[in-house]
């Protein structure tokens, strides 16, 4: 079979899709400086390893992805100019772009894209993407040693490449959104020191913006890259400045800040009565918080404590108190595919009931003395809330926890060694279901993937993989909500709530395109087509 993917314009505005030009008969001005906001510096500016999500929103300026997302959620190119898929469906061949640089004014070819899909499978690297390049030929067997190249990445001419896979995978396409490095920088350094090496901090892409300066924790200084593909943005420099939220909003009143992707929905009244600011909300499916459990603990072995806890925890409560409304309590690991969501009626809803709670640990043998341990990282004013908040709610079923804040770093470090309890954390869901199979298949277990809780199932295990040789929609469906009906009633995670995405953007901005439900990299893209954007 022959796949050829062509951009298009689309002209029909659609449910979960804004299109914004505040003054759509103005003519568009060029140059200007954007004031964009996050609130914590990034743990890691190196794709590979980086975390959080603030690093999303840097990655969105400076990268690009060989294919990505449209409104509808279907697979459009970006630097694979088209792709052709085998009729076996095991070979993809890619047609990459010509002319595109990087911003040291470097030719994009092949030979990035074979280093940067080499690397996810170089446990020297330290990647927690491997599961991205998994499906392909030779890829285990690289990562374990066995192995001095992965077999399966083949590099045709400068502008050509193949991925040849072990299996026929119905989610490979989605993979290949991770951000492409330039091999004639990188290949220079060991692969062991790439993490911590000066210019893996420099994000140097082929994106609308270039960085050209940063100083420590108060701020990022982007220009416009001028060469850039998709042509030259109208915007001439960025600056990405971190602020607390507190002081981001003064910040924001004053002129001071543009554009704040992530505002609190607790002052969202006060922003309201601001004539030259614009409130932007939107459903969020991209990215659900949660409580992770550690499965290696025995005493959360027991599916019966874990209910337990779900049902100790008042989350509409906190969605209704806390979020003023602006989110959605869900009952299984969800991504936005929303095909491959059960119904309701046929999972468990786990509404807020003490009693019930009380019941199920009495029946699992729970140890009223033992105390466990909340971790979190802070990022999200609200999210960071709930911590105590369920702490709080345990202690009223008889359990007792500890609350323990550690920064991103320390706590990545806690938590991929298996020394942990609960882990409270926001996570990335994509269009693709079988994007939960980082999370929930036995063998993604970190450093292989993102399973932290160490959950194993056969029978999760087996679907995963029947959905990914599975190309027929419906068929894949039913495959994908067995899974969430199996996670739903196991509970390795319990999610908290979907938190709307709300943002706050300054009346001057025109030309943004926000759709919540595009992913860049492994979060929403809030940064969508950023070279289209002008400013007053």
């Amino acid at each position: 079979m022959k796949i050829v993917k062509k951009i298009w314009l689309v002209g029909l505005a659609v449910l979960l899709v804004s299109l914004m030009s505040f003054s759509p008969a103005m003519a568009v001005k060029e140059g200007g400086t954007l004031n964009l906001h996050i609130n914590k510096t990034p743990d890691s500016l190196w794709p590979l390893t980086a975390t959080c999500r603030r690093a999303t929103y840097l990655f969105e300026l400076t990268y690009n992805y060989l294919v990505g997302f449209n409104d509808a959620n279907e697979i459009v190119p970006q630097l694979a100019e088209s792709w052709d898929v085998s009729d076996d469906g095991l070979t993809y061949t890619f047609h990459l772009r010509k002319g595109v640089k990087f911003h040291d004014g470097y030719p994009f070819t092949a030979k990035d894209v074979e280093f940067t899909y080499t690397l996810l499978a170089n446990k020297k690297a330290a990647s927690l993407f491997f599961g991205k390049v998994e499906p392909v030929k030779g890829a285990k067997a690289y990562y374990d040693g066995e192995a001095n190249k992965v077999d399966g990445i083949q590099v045709v001419d400068d502008y050509t490449i193949k991925f040849v896979l072990e299996k026929p995978n119905a989610a490979f396409l989605s993979n290949l959104m991770f951000p492409i490095v330039p091999e004639h920088i990188f290949g220079k350094i060991p692969v062991d020191q790439l993490a911590t090496s000066p210019e893996s901090q420099k994000l140097i892409g082929t994106g609308p913006f270039k960085l050209v300066k940063y100083v420590t924790d108060q701020y990022y200084e982007f220009e416009c890259f001028d060469d850039y593909w998709q042509g030259k943005p109208h915007i001439e420099k960025i600056y990405v400045k971190i602020a607390k939220a507190d002081v981001a909003i003064a910040m924001l009143e004053k002129g001071e800040i543009d554009y704040i992707p992530e505002f609190p929905p607790s002052e969202l009244d006060y922003v309201k009565s601001l004539p030259n600011l614009k409130i932007l909300t939107q459903t969020n499916t991209t990215w659900p918080w949660a409580w992770c459990f550690n499965l290696k603990r025995s005493y959360f072995k027991d599916k019966r404590v874990r209910q337990a806890i779900a049902y100790a925890l008042d989350r509409q409560g906190f969605v209704d108190s806390v979020l003023r409304g602006y989110g959605t309590v869900v009952n299984f690991p969800n991504t936005n595919a929303r095909w491959a969501w059960p119904d309701p009626s046929e999972i468990n809803q786990y509404p807020y009931n003490p009693e019930k709670a009380k019941t199920l640990l009495k029946e699992a043998g729970w140890d009223p003395d033992r105390v466990i341990e909340i971790l979190y990282y802070p990022g999200n004013k609200e999210r960071d809330q709930f911590a105590t908040i369920g702490q709080q709610m345990l202690k009223n079923v008889g359990i007792k926890a500890d609350v323990v804040c550690m920064d991103v770093a320390r706590a990545v470090e806690k938590f991929h060694k298996g020394n942990f309890d609960i882990l409270q954390t926001g996570a990335s869901a994509q269009p693709d279901p079988d994007y939960q199979s980082l999370y929930f298949e036995s063998s993604k277990v970190i450093p292989a993937g993102d399973n932290i809780t160490s959950y194993a199932n056969k029978r999760v295990d087996e679907l995963f993989k029947k959905g990914r040789k599975t190309f027929d929609p419906a068929e894949r469906a039913k495959i994908y909500k067995e899974i969430n009906k199996i996670l739903n009633d196991e509970l390795p995670w319990i999610i908290i709530c979907e938190p709307m995405h709300v943002s706050v953007v300054n009346k001057r901005v025109h030309g943004m395109h926000f759709n919540p439900n595009i992913i860049a990299f492994r979060d929403p893209a809030r940064l969508l087509d950023i070279h289209k954007w002008w400013l007053e």
